[in-house]
This record gives structure tokens, sequence and C-alpha cells, in this order.
């Protein structure tokens, strides 16, 4: 029997009660936990115990810059460890311009009930456990090279982290590049996000989307100029975007059944799900093409094709390097689960592996074998199949 791994986790919050309910939550778990008062004390231990999760209060008497700081330092040194930041309802809007800005991967507000908590904790758990990240960086960076997050989408990270940035400020950064303005354009009016008003600028679109959304759409378009595929594999390269772009449509239209209230979430995770095979097409595109070739002959999936000849599938490649580039940790899980078995997913990972699923049957008239059997009858998957189908004709 495999044994589980036991993670380190940090803990720095100022409220010595909060502080105590975490710490009470984590006694029936295995991990070794480390709370402090001050992110100076955690830096300390960081030193001789590399972190795997660190949780961090954003409201205390500490300056939050400091904290910030201590974030972008835990970034650096340790860019394995997922980084959640909490605080008060009130501060929410803040908390989610940091995770836009990539200074963490998650936050939660306060108070929390202690089954939503276990709930996404787990799911990290399970998440980080899948990604066998030091072998993924180490398959990139021997080939290509790890490489760094498409300049725009950079400057829009800096930009986000500016506690007086602006609508404004966003739109420019994103009108410069003429051809991303008309893609973002195009995916915003698109049945993704269903209007009855056309949006007709720039501004328009990243006042509606907000930073975050703004910035996953702009890093989908610019992934394929970060693994340019090779001349065999450019019409590949084109499904796959293809692929994902009809995926998030599909997402779109479950995800207010299977995630409620975080559509416009789920539809933009939709489009990362699968860049993992974007690398694997610019690193070692003819061993790809052979595969895709002889899958239907010898009923071989990609995961189990990967695995053999890379040693890593393109969901481990794909959730790693979204988490080496700071993005939020619902598109690390999304990447990385999505063809896990519909009976263990939930939400959005949920709502993007249905859609997935439906397109494979509709783009392979069937023949495609799934678990969409399994989900709820009271779902309505022959509508969702249906829509698949006109989605691929």
């Amino acid at each position: 029997m495999k044994k589980k791994k036991i993670y380190s986790i940090y803990l720095v919050d100022s409220e010595t009660e909060s502080l105590q309910w975490f710490t009470d939550f984590w006694q029936k778990w295995p991990h070794i936990v480390f709370p402090f008062l001050s992110t100076q004390e955690a830096r300390r231990v960081m030193a001789g115990v590399s972190p795997d999760i660190i949780f961090c209060r954003f409201d205390s008497p500490e300056s939050t810059d400091s904290r910030e700081d201590f974030l972008l330092w835990a970034q650096r040194k340790f860019p394995s460890a997922i980084r959640i930041i909490f605080s008060r309802k009130d501060k929410i809007d803040y908390l989610r311009r940091l995770v836009a800005g990539g200074i963490a991967h998650r936050y939660f507000a306060l108070p929390i009930a202690s089954a939503d908590f276990a709930e996404f904790f787990i799911n990290d758990l399970a998440t980080r456990a899948r990604l066998k990240i030091r072998r993924c960086w180490a398959f990139i960076e021997s080939d290509i090279g790890l490489p760094s997050l498409p300049a725009v989408v950079q400057e829009i990270d800096e930009l986000v982290r500016d506690p007086e940035f602006s609508i404004d400020q966003l739109a420019a950064v994103v009108e410069r590049d003429v051809a991303i303005s008309l893609r973002l354009l195009k995916v915003v009016n698109s049945a993704v996000f269903s209007r009855t008003n056309k949006i007709s600028n720039v501004h328009h679109a990243v006042s509606f989307l907000g930073a975050g959304q703004v910035k996953e759409i702009v890093l989908f378009f610019c992934s394929m100029l970060v693994f340019p595929p090779t001349t065999g594999c450019r019409q590949e390269t084109k499904n796959i975007a293809s692929h994902s772009l009809q995926v998030s449509q599909l997402t779109a239209i479950i995800a207010p059944t299977v995630s409620p209230g975080r559509e416009k979430e789920a539809a933009t995770a939709a489009l990362l799900h699968d860049i993992g095979k974007l690398v694997f097409l610019s690193s070692h595109c003819s061993s790809y093409m052979r595969y895709l070739k002889n899958k239907k002959m010898y009923s071989y999936s990609a995961e189990i094709f990967e695995k053999e000849i890379f040693g890593i599938t393109h969901t481990q490649l794909g959730s790693s390097l979204l988490l080496w580039w700071n993005m939020p940790m619902t598109l690390v899980e999304v990447a990385a689960n999505h063809n896990q078995p519909l009976a263990e997913l939930t939400g959005i990972c949920k709502a993007v592996a249905i859609a997935d699923r439906c397109l494979r049957e509709a783009q392979t008239k069937g023949e495609a074998i799934t678990d969409l059997n399994t989900i709820s009858a009271d779902l309505p998957l022959d509508s969702w199949r249906n829509i698949a189908v006109q989605l691929v004709s």
C-alpha cells in the first residue's frame, strides 16, 4: 500500500483565536504544521524546512506590504509551494486582486465553515500529489528551458499588484497588442460570456471580465507563442486550440448547473486545461504525431502513451507549468484533474471535465469511451451532448 505523503504547512496569522482554530483543525491530519504570528518568524524556520503550502492572513497589524513581500520572496525561493491568502469578508476584492496578480494561488474569507475549508484543502492536497512538479519542470527545462510568463501577462501581473491600478491602465496594456485585443473581443462576445448587448471595445471587455479572467484569456492566446509548434505539428496545435475554445463554450453552459455563480471563472479555466499537450507538440512533435496516427488502431489513451514515452502526462505537465507561472489554483486543479473519474470531481473541475468528454464523444461520433453515464440522471446530459455535436459540426 502506497504511503501517503506528509506535507509541511506554514500558517501566518497574527490573530491568536483563528491561529488556534486552524491548528486544532489540522490536529487530525498527519501533516507538519508550523503556526506563526509574523512573517519574520516563518522566514526563519523556512530556512531549514521547505513549505509545501503557505497560509497567510492579510488584515493584520503587520503591514500588508511586508506580507506581499513575504509571499513574493516565498514564490521565488519555494516555487512549488501553494500559497493561500485569507482575510475578513470585507477584504475580498483585495484578496482577489492579489490572486489575479500572481501573489497567491487561492484566497478565502473568514469566517469559513470547517466543511468548506476541508473540501478545498483536501482538493488542493490531492492536486498537489498528482503534479510530479520537479519531474515536469526538469522535463521542460531539459528541452526548452522553463519559460517565463509572456511579457504582456507579466505586465498585467505587475499592474494588478498596484493598489492604485485602474481599468483604463489594464485596457491600455491589452490594446497595445492588436491581435490579442481582437481575440479578446471575439471571446467576450461569444456564447461563452453570453450577453444581450455586444461589447465593442477593449475597455468595456476588461471591465466586464475583470483582471483575473483577462489575464487567463491573454495567456491562452500567448501560449502557442511560448510553445511554438514545429512544421509537422502546426495543424494539431490548431486542433488543440480549437478544442479548448469549444470546451470553454460548453463549460459556460454546464457551469450554471454544476458550479453556479462561477461561470466566467469556469470558462477561462477551460481554455488552459490542455496546455500540457502544447508543450509536448513543441518539444516532441514526431513522437506525439506517431501516437495520434496509431491511437485508433491500438485503443491507446493519451495519458498511457505520454507516461510510457515521456515519464509524465500532459495533465501533470500542464498543471505544473501553471503552478510555475503562479496562476490561480482553480486553473492548476482543472489542468491536473480533468481526466480523473467524474465521480471524484466537483465544481469547476467537474464542469470542464463533462464538457471535455461531451466534445470527445462528438468529435469521434460516439466512438470515444467516457464515464459520462456515471453522472447524476438529474443532469441534462443529452442536451449537453447535443450542444457538443453542434459545436464540432
